[in-house]
Protein backbone atom coordinates (compact mmCIF):
# COMPACT_ATOMS: atom_id res chain seq x y z
CA UNK A 1 0.00 0.00 0.00
CA UNK A 2 1.36 3.76 -0.51
CA UNK A 3 0.78 6.24 1.87
CA UNK A 4 -0.94 9.34 0.35
CA UNK A 5 1.02 11.23 -2.01
CA UNK A 6 1.45 15.51 -2.77
CA UNK A 7 2.61 17.53 -5.77
CA UNK A 8 3.09 20.80 -5.39
CA UNK A 9 2.10 23.33 -8.43
CA UNK A 10 1.80 26.92 -9.55
CA UNK A 11 -2.00 27.56 -10.64
CA UNK A 12 -0.19 27.97 -13.72
CA UNK A 13 -3.42 26.92 -16.09
CA UNK A 14 -1.50 23.74 -17.69
CA UNK A 15 -1.36 22.64 -13.81
CA UNK A 16 -5.50 23.16 -13.54
CA UNK A 17 -5.94 21.46 -16.81
CA UNK A 18 -4.23 18.63 -15.28
CA UNK A 19 -6.81 18.07 -12.74
CA UNK A 20 -9.81 18.26 -15.15
CA UNK A 21 -8.32 15.70 -16.82
CA UNK A 22 -6.45 13.65 -14.13
CA UNK A 23 -3.18 13.25 -15.91
CA UNK A 24 0.15 13.35 -14.87
CA UNK A 25 3.08 14.49 -16.45
CA UNK A 26 6.19 12.37 -17.01
CA UNK A 27 9.68 14.09 -17.15
CA UNK A 28 13.09 12.48 -18.76
CA UNK A 29 15.64 11.68 -16.46
CA UNK A 30 18.16 14.35 -18.34
CA UNK A 31 15.79 16.99 -17.07
CA UNK A 32 16.56 16.57 -13.63
CA UNK A 33 18.09 19.63 -12.70
CA UNK A 34 19.97 18.42 -9.48
CA UNK A 35 23.41 17.85 -9.92
CA UNK A 36 23.64 15.25 -7.10
CA UNK A 37 21.17 12.89 -8.25
CA UNK A 38 22.59 9.42 -8.89
CA UNK A 39 21.45 9.13 -12.51
CA UNK A 40 24.03 11.76 -13.40
CA UNK A 41 26.46 9.41 -12.91
CA UNK A 42 25.09 7.62 -15.54
CA UNK A 43 25.42 8.07 -19.67
CA UNK A 44 23.10 10.01 -21.60
CA UNK A 45 21.35 7.43 -23.36
CA UNK A 46 20.51 5.55 -20.13
CA UNK A 47 19.10 8.52 -18.72
CA UNK A 48 16.34 9.13 -21.80
CA UNK A 49 15.20 5.55 -21.49
CA UNK A 50 13.24 6.26 -18.21
CA UNK A 51 10.44 8.55 -17.20
CA UNK A 52 9.81 9.89 -13.84
CA UNK A 53 7.34 11.62 -11.52
CA UNK A 54 8.00 12.84 -8.48
CA UNK A 55 5.80 13.08 -5.16
CA UNK A 56 5.91 14.23 -1.58
CA UNK A 57 4.73 12.23 1.49
CA UNK A 58 4.01 15.58 3.28
CA UNK A 59 1.72 18.54 2.11
CA UNK A 60 2.64 21.10 5.24
CA UNK A 61 6.68 21.24 4.93
CA UNK A 62 7.33 25.14 4.15
CA UNK A 63 9.86 24.64 1.79
CA UNK A 64 8.35 22.10 -0.68
CA UNK A 65 5.29 25.35 -0.37
CA UNK A 66 7.88 27.94 -1.51
CA UNK A 67 9.95 26.04 -4.16
CA UNK A 68 7.08 23.99 -5.79
CA UNK A 69 3.73 25.71 -4.73
CA UNK A 70 4.87 28.73 -6.73
CA UNK A 71 6.57 30.39 -3.25
CA UNK A 72 3.31 30.03 -1.08
CA UNK A 73 0.90 30.93 -3.74
CA UNK A 74 -0.23 27.45 -5.72
CA UNK A 75 -1.53 24.14 -4.46
CA UNK A 76 -0.61 20.96 -3.48
CA UNK A 77 -2.85 18.20 -5.54
CA UNK A 78 -3.47 14.99 -3.19
CA UNK A 79 -3.12 11.28 -4.99
CA UNK A 80 -4.09 8.14 -3.57
CA UNK A 81 -2.26 5.86 -6.20
CA UNK A 82 -3.50 2.84 -4.73
CA UNK A 83 -6.78 3.32 -6.42
CA UNK A 84 -4.82 3.78 -10.19
CA UNK A 85 -6.52 0.86 -12.48
CA UNK A 86 -4.74 1.80 -15.94
CA UNK A 87 -2.10 0.26 -17.89
CA UNK A 88 1.03 1.09 -17.04
CA UNK A 89 2.94 -0.68 -14.17
CA UNK A 90 2.87 0.88 -10.88
CA UNK A 91 6.25 1.14 -9.74
CA UNK A 92 6.15 4.29 -7.56
CA UNK A 93 8.70 3.78 -4.46
CA UNK A 94 10.15 5.87 -1.64
CA UNK A 95 13.33 7.09 -2.36
CA UNK A 96 16.67 6.73 0.35
CA UNK A 97 18.59 9.27 1.23
CA UNK A 98 22.19 8.44 1.95
CA UNK A 99 25.11 11.10 3.17
CA UNK A 100 26.93 9.56 0.34
CA UNK A 101 24.73 8.70 -2.45
CA UNK A 102 28.08 8.19 -4.41
CA UNK A 103 28.15 4.36 -2.97
CA UNK A 104 26.43 3.92 -6.44
CA UNK A 105 28.51 2.70 -9.11
CA UNK A 106 27.96 1.86 -12.51
CA UNK A 107 29.58 -1.23 -11.98
CA UNK A 108 26.70 -2.77 -10.12
CA UNK A 109 24.33 -2.38 -12.61
CA UNK A 110 24.79 -5.34 -14.14
CA UNK A 111 23.70 -7.52 -11.28
CA UNK A 112 20.43 -6.00 -11.82
CA UNK A 113 17.44 -6.80 -14.19
CA UNK A 114 16.07 -4.80 -16.58
CA UNK A 115 13.29 -4.34 -15.00
CA UNK A 116 14.93 -3.64 -11.61
CA UNK A 117 17.15 -0.83 -13.21
CA UNK A 118 14.73 1.96 -12.67
CA UNK A 119 14.41 1.63 -8.95
CA UNK A 120 18.11 1.24 -8.68
CA UNK A 121 19.18 3.92 -10.48
CA UNK A 122 16.19 6.35 -9.00
CA UNK A 123 15.94 5.83 -6.02
CA UNK A 124 19.23 7.08 -4.30
CA UNK A 125 19.51 10.70 -3.24
CA UNK A 126 21.44 12.78 -1.11
CA UNK A 127 20.30 13.46 2.50
CA UNK A 128 20.06 17.27 2.31
CA UNK A 129 16.92 16.25 0.79
CA UNK A 130 15.49 14.10 2.98
CA UNK A 131 13.12 16.56 4.20
CA UNK A 132 10.96 16.16 0.54
CA UNK A 133 10.12 12.85 1.78
CA UNK A 134 9.59 12.27 -1.68
CA UNK A 135 8.58 9.00 -3.98
CA UNK A 136 8.89 8.62 -7.25
CA UNK A 137 7.19 6.64 -10.33
CA UNK A 138 9.24 5.56 -12.96
CA UNK A 139 8.53 4.20 -16.41
CA UNK A 140 10.48 3.09 -18.89
CA UNK A 141 10.05 5.28 -22.17
CA UNK A 142 8.97 2.35 -24.08
CA UNK A 143 5.93 1.79 -21.66
CA UNK A 144 4.08 5.03 -22.62
CA UNK A 145 4.13 7.12 -25.59
CA UNK A 146 4.54 11.20 -24.86
CA UNK A 147 4.87 12.16 -21.33
CA UNK A 148 1.67 12.35 -20.18
CA UNK A 149 -0.13 9.47 -18.21
CA UNK A 150 -3.88 9.47 -17.82
CA UNK A 151 -5.05 8.46 -13.77
CA UNK A 152 -9.17 7.83 -13.38
CA UNK A 153 -10.89 10.27 -11.17
CA UNK A 154 -10.54 8.30 -8.08
CA UNK A 155 -6.65 8.94 -8.13
CA UNK A 156 -7.34 12.04 -7.19
CA UNK A 157 -7.99 12.66 -3.54
CA UNK A 158 -7.87 16.21 -2.89
CA UNK A 159 -6.98 19.69 -4.06
CA UNK A 160 -5.16 22.11 -1.10
CA UNK A 161 -4.99 25.88 -2.19
CA UNK A 162 -2.90 27.92 -0.16
CA UNK A 163 -4.18 30.95 1.87
CA UNK A 164 -1.94 32.98 -0.63
CA UNK A 165 -3.35 32.26 -4.20
CA UNK A 166 -4.43 34.66 -5.80
CA UNK A 167 -8.38 34.58 -5.97
CA UNK A 168 -9.38 34.70 -9.33
CA UNK A 169 -6.57 31.45 -10.08
CA UNK A 170 -8.55 29.88 -6.66
CA UNK A 171 -11.87 29.99 -8.65
CA UNK A 172 -10.72 28.79 -11.28
CA UNK A 173 -9.50 25.36 -9.26
CA UNK A 174 -12.57 25.58 -7.56
CA UNK A 175 -14.66 25.44 -10.52
CA UNK A 176 -12.52 22.26 -12.34
CA UNK A 177 -12.72 20.46 -9.07
CA UNK A 178 -16.38 20.93 -8.23
CA UNK A 179 -17.22 19.39 -11.79
CA UNK A 180 -15.49 16.67 -10.90
CA UNK A 181 -16.74 16.40 -7.32
CA UNK A 182 -12.72 16.50 -5.94
CA UNK A 183 -12.66 17.94 -2.27
CA UNK A 184 -11.15 21.64 -1.90
CA UNK A 185 -8.76 22.33 1.22
CA UNK A 186 -6.63 24.76 2.17
CA UNK A 187 -3.67 25.59 3.78
CA UNK A 188 -2.86 28.22 6.12
CA UNK A 189 0.97 29.53 7.82
CA UNK A 190 1.08 28.09 11.51
CA UNK A 191 3.78 30.62 12.96
CA UNK A 192 4.01 28.97 16.00
CA UNK A 193 5.25 25.15 13.98
CA UNK A 194 6.72 27.12 11.14
CA UNK A 195 4.50 24.25 9.08
CA UNK A 196 1.08 24.94 7.12
CA UNK A 197 -1.87 23.30 8.41
CA UNK A 198 -4.25 21.73 5.85
CA UNK A 199 -7.97 22.28 6.97
CA UNK A 200 -11.34 21.65 4.87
Amino acid sequence: MLPKLYKFRSLHDRNIQSIAECSLWFDYAKTFNNPFESNHLLDKELQNDFKVMCFSQSSDHPILWSQYGDNFKGMCIEYDLNCYNGEAKLNCFEVQYEDDPNMFHLESLNEFQTSELDVEIFKIKHSNWRYEKEYRWVLPDEEMLGNKLYLNRECLSSVILSEHAPADRKLKVLMTCQRLGIPVKHATAKQESFTFEVVS
